[in-house]
């Protein structure tokens, strides 16, 4: 897998330059990362929006 070549095409497509995108293709070839869902995105997101986070777990409850 030609990792710069499908960075450039992603890139490409984004119309922006994506930070990091290199070190998480090469990371998906060697198969070690983390695997994160659209839905997880979305989380995310929209916790950043609003401003919430998720509370703590927390054993003296």
């Amino acid at each position: 897998m030609d990792i710069e070549k499908i960075a450039q095409a992603i890139e490409a497509d984004a119309g922006m330059t994506l930070d990091d995108l290199r070190q998480s293709l090469t990371e998906m070839q060697t198969g070690v990362g983390r695997v994160t869902t659209a839905e997880q995105l979305l989380v995310r997101s929209t916790r950043a929006k609003t401003g919430l986070r998720r509370r703590a777990a927390c054993c003296a409850c």
